[in-house]
C-alpha cells in the first residue's frame, strides 16, 4: 500500500493464534497491521486508513471480502483471514487507534497485552477445551470474553497443573450451568482500555443458551466428547500444512515439523521442541535426534549452528524417533539412537536454597518412537516393560507407555490425547533439570581453540 510506507508500518500475528488458544473448529488468522501515530489519509486519521486498506484489498480480493467493524475479512481458500489497522498511540506501548465502522468512533487497544496475558496465563488447554465445547454447541461468544471470563474469572486460583485439566473443565462447565452466582454475571472489563467492557459482548439470551449448553454438559459424558474433539484437533494440526513450523535442521522432512509443531503448541510453556543432536562437556555428540523435548527456562546456551542445533545434554527432558511405520528394524534403530544421547556425560551442580546446598539427582532421558502405522504386530505386542524406549505410538494402532512397573495401552480414539497427557504426566515428576556445570563446558571450549 503506497501510503503506508510513510507510516513505519509493522504487522504481526495476533488474535488466538498469538495467544496460542486458536483451534482448527473455528480459528482465523488475525493479522495486526501497526502504523505510526501521525499515520494520515485523506486527512481523515484511522478512518481513512480503515477505509483506505479495505480498497486495497478489495482490488485484490473483489468477490472474497467483508467489512467487518474494526478488521476486514478476505477468504482463500476457505481460511478466513482478519487484518487490522491501527495507529499508534504517542507516549503508550503498544496501545494503537482502530476505527469502528459501525458507530464511527475510534476504539483504544493493546493487542500484546492481550497476547501476553493470556499466552502466559496457564490456561491455554482449558480455554482451548472450552472452545472446542462452544463450536460443538454451536454458541456464539468472542474468544477475548472466553479467554478473560476464565482466566480472570472462573479459574482464578485454580491449579495450573495439567494433572488439573480435566477438574479445571469441569469446574468451568459447573460454573457456567449455575442460576445463581454465575460467572457470565460478572462485570469484565478489557486491561487494555477500561471503557471496553467485555462483558457486555454478551446479551440475555445468548448467557441462557450457555447456561443451558452447560448444564447438558455436566449430564452428558462431557470428558470423553472433550477430548475426544481434543484428540480431532490435534491430528488436524499433526497433517496440516498452513501449520508447518519452519526450525533449523541438518535433515527431516515434513513429518518431523508437524510433529515438533503440535508438541510446542500442546506441552506447557516450560519445555520446548526442536530437532538436533545433545552434546555434552567433554565435545561427545549425539546422533541426530528428530525430536527433542528439553528446558526452556534453565539451560543457559543452546548451540545453533548455520541449520542445526545443539543442546547441552543437561537440560534434555526427552527424544523422539519419528518414523512412516512400526516394526522391529525402526525399533532397533530409536534405541539405538537413545542410547547416544544417554552414552554422554551430564553434570550437575550445586545451587542454593532456603535450606542450604543441593545438586539435582539426574534422571532417566525419556525415549520413543513416533509412528504413522504399524507393519506386523508382533513388535507392538511384545513391547515389554524391560524395554529401553517408554512410549511407542501409532496413530493407527495405539500407544504404549511404561508407567512405573506396569504397561498402560490405549488402542483406539482419543490416541493423540492419550499420549500428550501421558508425556506430561513423565515430564512433571522430573522438575527441573540438573544445575549445568558451566566451567566444564568453558574448559572444553578454551582447549578447542
Amino acid at each position: 500500500i503506497n501510503w503506508s510506507h510513510k507510516c513505519d508500518p509493522e504487522i504481526f500475528i495476533s488474535g488466538s493464534r498469538a495467544k496460542q488458544t486458536a483451534i482448527s473448529m473455528a480459528s482465523d488468522y488475525d493479522y495486526f497491521l501497526s502504523l505510526s501515530s501521525g499515520c494520515n489519509v485523506n486527512g481523515k486519521g484511522i478512518e481513512g486508513i480503515s477505509d483506505a486498506l479495505f480498497e486495497h484489498l478489495k482490488k485484490k480480493y473483489p468477490y472474497n471480502i467483508k467489512r467487518q467493524n474494526v478488521s476486514t475479512r478476505i477468504q482463500i481458500s476457505g481460511l478466513n483471514i482478519d487484518v487490522t489497522a491501527g495507529t499508534k498511540i504517542t507516549g503508550y506501548q503498544n496501545y494503537h487507534w482502530l476505527y469502528r465502522s459501525k458507530d464511527g468512533t475510534k476504539k483504544q487497544t493493546n493487542s500484546q497485552m492481550h497476547i501476553n496475558d493470556i499466552s502466559k496465563s496457564g490456561r491455554v488447554n482449558e480455554i482451548k477445551l472450552l472452545k472446542i465445547w462452544r463450536e460443538l454447541n454451536g454458541l456464539d461468544f468472542s474468544s477475548i470474553y472466553l479467554e478473560y471470563l476464565m482466566t480472570d474469572i472462573i479459574l482464578l486460583n485454580r491449579s495450573t497443573s495439567i494433572n488439573n485439566l480435566s477438574d479445571n473443565v469441569s469446574h468451568t462447565l459447573t460454573e457456567l450451568a449455575k442460576d445463581l452466582g454465575n460467572p457470565l454475571n460478572s462485570r469484565i472489563v478489557d486491561p487494555a482500555n477500561s471503557a471496553n467492557i467485555l462483558s457486555d459482548l454478551l446479551n440475555q439470551t445468548e448467557k441462557s443458551k450457555i447456561i443451558n449448553a452447560a448444564k447438558v454438559a455436566i449430564r452428558s459424558n462431557w470428558s470423553q466428547k472433550l477430548f475426544c474433539a481434543l484428540d480431532e484437533e490435534m491430528r488436524l494440526k499433526l497433517s496440516s500444512k498452513i501449520d508447518e513450523i519452519y526450525h533449523p535442521t541438518a535433515k527431516g522432512g515434513e513429518s518431523e515439523l508437524n510433529w515438533i509443531g503440535l508438541l510446542r503448541t500442546y506441552l506447557p510453556e516450560r519445555y520446548t521442541v526442536d530437532s538436533g543432536f545433545v552434546v555434552d562437556h567433554k565435545g561427545n555428540i549425539s546422533d541426530q535426534m528428530d525430536i527433542i523435548v528439553y528446558d526452556r527456562h534453565f539451560t543457559p546456551f543452546i548451540f545453533r549452528g548455520e541449520n542445526v542445533v545443539y543442546i547441552p545434554a543437561e537440560g534434555v527432558y526427552a527424544v523422539f524417533e519419528v518414523k512412516p511405520h512400526f516394526d522391529k528394524k525402526y525399533f532397533d534403530y530409536a534405541v539405538k539412537k537413545l542410547k547416544s544421547v544417554n552414552a554422554l556425560e551430564r553434570t550437575s551442580a550445586s545451587f542454593a536454597h532456603i535450606m542450604g546446598q543441593d545438586k539435582k539427582a539426574l534422571f532417566n532421558i525419556i525415549g520413543g518412537i513416533l509412528t504413522k502405522g504399524i507393519k506386523g504386530k508382533k513388535c507392538f505386542n511384545d513391547f515389554k516393560i524391560t524395554s529401553e524406549l517408554s512410549i511407542i505410538l501409532s496413530l493407527d494402532c495405539g500407544i504404549k507407555v511404561i508407567n512405573g512397573e506396569k504397561i498402560e495401552t490405549q488402542t483406539k480414539d482419543p490416541i493423540l490425547a492419550f499420549f500428550l497427557l501421558k508425556l506430561i504426566e513423565k515430564l512433571r515428576p522430573m522438575g527441573s533439570v540438573p544445575a549445568l556445570e558451566v566451567d566444564k563446558y568453558l574448559k572444553f571450549s578454551s582447549k578447542s581453540k
